[in-house]
């Protein structure tokens, strides 16, 4: 504690949660998480459906309210601070199902992200000025290649396939400059091909940016986390380097065992 009485933090850590909860009524979704994210980190939160995953992601965003514990983001505490922010901090979230504008255009959705960087009182005369602004044309032309989507910038949103408009959702995100980007299963419903084209996205994102992913696809996970947290029915089951998890007994069993041993869980 310092002399005003506020936590101290290691200026290495991103994001910590101390003995955060979340009740719904009786059903405790959410039960004391400990838990710490480093600059830079890939960490991996995997977990049987049901788990707690995405009510985590959404206390941590601001999206819902913790009923006990603590949220630290970049040294302050943003517990009861509101989602937009949290966003000011530098925290950007995706979700399952991407939140795109379908009748507009992959360029103008990209554009659209860039505004978000702006004075809110500048967005109605940038989008009137937008394919003047030869800065940000330039900066969503980048990001379209980054997530390999440069020749359907002039496509409409509506006509592209589930994982271009994952790969769109990430490009716009990264858009925004973020410092603590959230990923709510990236891979969900993708084909093999375009698995393998997201796991290379993921991959190729700035190591200042740290990651903090939901996922499903254990391979996903394995190769891309340097370290992964295991929930079980609301609680911290394991934390560990991808072999420290797969090594677990207690992860096998109630996650991957089929994996691991061929036999279910």
């Amino acid at each position: 504690m310092d002399e005003a009485g506020t936590e101290r933090m290691d200026t290495n850590t991103v994001l910590q949660l101390n003995s955060v909860s979340k009740n719904f009524g009786g059903l405790q979704a959410v039960c004391d998480v400990q838990m710490r994210v480093t600059h830079g980190q890939r960490h991996g939160l995997i977990g049987t459906n049901g788990a707690g995953k995405t009510t985590l992601f959404n206390l941590i965003a601001g999206d819902l309210p913790v009923s006990t514990g603590t949220i630290v983001l970049f040294g302050t505490d943003v517990t009861t601070m509101p989602v937009h922010k949290r966003t000011r901090l530098g925290l950007r979230r995706t979700y399952q199902t991407p939140a795109l504008f379908n009748g507009l255009t992959v360029r103008e959705n990209l554009y659209l992200a860039l505004l978000g960087n702006d004075p809110p009182m500048r967005h109605l005369s940038c989008w009137k000025s937008a394919f003047k602004d030869t800065e940000k044309l330039n900066l969503v032309q980048s990001t379209a290649e980054t997530v390999e989507l440069s020749r359907r910038l002039d496509d409409k949103v509506g006509d592209l396939s589930h994982g271009e408009r994952k790969q769109l959702e990430i490009g716009m995100v990264l858009s925004t400059n973020p410092r603590l980007l959230l990923l709510d299963e990236p891979a969900a419903g993708l084909s093999v091909h375009e698995r393998e084209v997201m796991k290379d996205l993921l991959r190729s994102i700035a190591s200042d940016i740290t990651l903090f992913i939901i996922e499903h696809d254990m391979d996903m996970v394995i190769h891309l986390a340097d370290r992964i947290t295991v929930m079980y029915d609301g609680v911290v089951l394991a934390e560990g380097d991808p072999k420290q998890i797969q090594a677990d007994p207690d992860v096998q069993r109630v996650y991957l065992g089929e994996a691991i041993n061929g036999t279910g869980a």
